[in-house]
């Protein structure tokens, strides 16, 4: 394969203490837990954004222009639940707070949250319908902005990683393309610790942390909203998601869009997976409007619908084989939004690089055993469990004068901040 090489300059405009790479709902809640952490109203004043070198305590760099990820440009708006099925609540705090956010802006009360809220939670059983929502995306997006701002978090459009910069183990500075003054449009920030949060393990893989990639393959998806005078505001789930094999026998499989499968992070994959997805919505919609003269599309995804594609490998990974199984550095339960019953304590160790100092991860791409479990793990309450207990972590580390890393974090520490939370960390 023929190659160019290019050397150049690359200007360091801002220092971050924590830095949030991806600003699906991972990187919101890991973003609001380190600002929180850090004392965000009394933040360092940065002087009119990331020019200048000046400091920040906490930047989040996003390439597409709206919050949420998947759970909003992507359109995966329903707020899978929070209870075991058993009912028993087990996700709380960031992950409870940003489902009792959304329902302000608008909600579908189809789901389980108005039969939470109105009984007591001694109430509910395993025949009770789970702590779940839909929410309005593009609202959540919005909204979701504004907090980050009132916490004094500080958040840039369009920005691209596309390297780090490593001294040793740590990382000391990422760096990223956007639109700028300079001819190449890349900039880099200084960095005490990183969070990623991208969905594609984008820091990580670029930092040589050991990852792994979904090989099974992500189907084609086609989700959409329409309006029409029966139905001012519905979701169409087209394709929606493969049940991987292990729960086959449990959840029927999906009609199929393509045969096709990809990975997630092959730029030309990526292209005919979303032009299939675009092919689907528009025959659909032809064939809704025989029927339906005023039938009308009101939004479509904006980012392709990849479930996985990059996970981090870890000595002590999540694991759905370990249900119910006491975790010593536990940062929080999840529970399975497919099967009722199942509830993981997610042990710490499954979020942190092991060969890269200052580098944690949140939401899709934490350490999994199997695919299983990552099909369990990378759903919007689980994303905001781990980015909650990231972005904390990394506050604190930042602020440490003795910890080198993640792995010497005083993990009793960070457990009783979240207890004091509100976190639960063990089903006992």
């Amino acid at each position: 394969m023929e190659t160019i090489s290019q050397s150049e300059n690359i200007p360091v405009t801002c220092r971050a203490d924590v830095l949030v790479v991806g600003g699906g709902i991972a990187g919101i809640a890991a973003a609001l837990s380190a600002a929180r952490e850090l004392n965000a109203a009394e933040k360092t004043k940065n002087d009119g954004g990331i020019g200048g070198n000046k400091r920040i305590r906490v930047l989040l760099a996003e390439k597409q222009y709206m919050l949420g990820g998947l759970a909003t440009a992507g359109l995966v708006t329903i707020y899978l639940p929070l209870c075991d099925g058993q009912g028993k609540q087990v996700s709380f705090s960031i992950a409870e707070e940003l489902l009792r956010f959304s329902l302000p802006l608008w909600h579908n009360s189809a789901r389980g949250y108005n039969d939470w809220i109105a009984r007591p939670e001694t109430e509910h059983t395993a025949r009770s319908p789970r702590f779940e929502v839909d929410f309005n995306p593009q609202v959540f997006a919005l909204a979701a902005e504004k907090l980050l701002e009132e916490n004094g978090v500080e958040i840039f459009y369009g920005a691209t990683l596309c390297g780090v910069q490593k001294r040793g183990d740590t990382i000391t500075h990422a760096i990223f393309e956007s639109k700028s003054e300079n001819r190449s449009g890349k900039f880099a920030v200084e960095t005490k610790t990183i969070v990623d949060a991208s969905g594609d393990l984008d820091a990580g893989n670029a930092a040589g942390a050991n990852v792994k990639l979904y090989n099974h393959g992500n189907v084609p998806a086609a989700w959409y909203y329409s309006s029409s005078k029966n139905s001012p505001y519905a979701l169409h789930t087209l394709g929606f998601a493969e049940t991987p094999e292990e729960m086959a026998g449990e959840t029927p499989q999906p009609e199929r869009l393509s045969s096709k499968r990809i990975n997630g992070v092959n730029g030309k994959e990526i292209s005919d997976f979303i032009r299939i997805a675009h092919g689907a919505i528009l025959k659909d919609y032809l064939e809704k409007r025989k029927e339906n003269e005023d039938f009308q599309i009101v939004t479509i995804a904006t980012i392709p619908q990849v479930r996985m594609s990059r996970a981090l490998i870890s000595k002590k990974p999540l694991n759905i084989a370990e249900n119910h199984k006491r975790q010593s550095d536990s940062v929080g339960l999840i529970a399975d939004w497919r099967k009722r019953g199942v509830v993981l304590e997610v042990p710490f160790g499954a979020l942190h690089s092991e060969s890269t100092k200052n580098l944690i991860c949140a939401g899709r791409c934490v350490a999994v055993a199997d695919d299983n479990t990552w099909d369990m793990a990378r759903v919007i309450p689980c994303c905001a469990v781990t980015g909650e207990a990231a972005g904390l972590a990394a506050a604190m580390l930042g602020e440490s004068e003795k910890a080198d890393g993640f792995a010497e974090l005083n993990i009793e520490a960070l457990q009783k901040k979240l207890k004091a939370r509100g976190v639960k960390l063990h089903e006992d």
